[in-house]
């Protein structure tokens, strides 16, 4: 694989895509998170306290292009060329047991990057998949890519994003067009068949979500190869933030009840 560096090491490129991080004492294992599209690595921040195993588990989030402390970057509307990068970012770190966490577009970001880790490094030890159908599932919708105006009402609709700034300027200049980015990566991907990976895969699924349906959460099933288990929560689509709680336990539980286990 072949990346731009202009001279510097792989760590040092790496750095730039760490949005969040939170050291462990004595590492044993690192978690990666995604977010959804649109989102930056800020959506995941009260994870940084509320995460519990802080003693043994590495917590990063990646930050991608157009978003954040990279707002002045042009988002991907690539996903090849994203993952390309990504697996060379986050190559740098799974030197040691590692596990991923993908909301919404994150979960076909972590998804489509453990199917190339586990070919080119090494494969996570759990998948964590939330709010998002599996990219051969995806194959049966229509890829059409919403106007700007359907769009924002699709946002308006789902209620991430506080009804006075989407009218704003910086919302339509600055947010809208990484969101739309964001929109062609997930609207435009479609696996014909799974790629199964050696790991136990978790999904989180809301009963509410209008959006993702429980029948889409449990077909991750067919991609894992060592256990499958269905979470239920309430919140809607972003249960990432409305059932933060009852969410942040379940991820606590689940990788303490891994690594407690000696892995899969």
């Amino acid at each position: 694989m072949t990346i731009a560096t202009t001279g510097r090491s792989q760590s040092e490129v790496a750095r730039e895509w760490i949005g969040l991080s939170r050291p462990a004492h004595k590492s044993r294992m690192h978690l990666i998170a995604f977010p959804y599209a649109g989102g930056g690595a800020s959506v995941y921040r009260r994870w940084q306290n509320d995460l519990a195993h802080a003693k043994w588990l590495d917590f990063t989030v990646l930050q991608l292009p157009g978003r954040e402390t990279r707002i002045r970057e042009r988002p991907h509307n690539d996903l090849a060329q994203l993952l390309k990068e990504l697996e060379w970012a986050v190559g740098a770190a799974v030197d040691r047991p590692y596990a991923l966490f993908g909301y919404s577009m994150g979960a076909l970001l972590a998804y489509e990057l453990a199917v190339r880790l586990a070919e080119s490094h090494a494969a996570p030890e759990r998948l964590l998949v939330a709010a998002r159908c599996p990219p051969w599932r995806n194959r049966h919708r229509p890829a059409a890519i919403p106007s700007r105006d359907a769009l924002l009402a699709w946002v308006r609709r789902l209620g991430a994003t506080a009804t006075e700034l989407l009218d704003t300027d910086l919302f339509i200049e600055r947010f809208l067009p990484t969101l739309e980015a964001d929109i062609r990566i997930v609207d435009g991907f479609a696996r014909d068949v799974p790629q199964i990976l050696p790991c136990p895969i978790d999904a989180f699924s809301s009963d509410d979500d209008a959006e993702v349906s429980i029948d889409d959460m449990r077909c991750w099933e067919t991609a894992a190869g060592s256990g499958f288990r269905l979470h239920r929560l309430g919140g809607g689509h972003f249960f990432l933030h409305r059932s933060h709680n009852e969410l942040i336990a379940l991820i606590n539980q689940i990788l303490g009840s891994h690594a407690s286990s000696g892995g899969r």
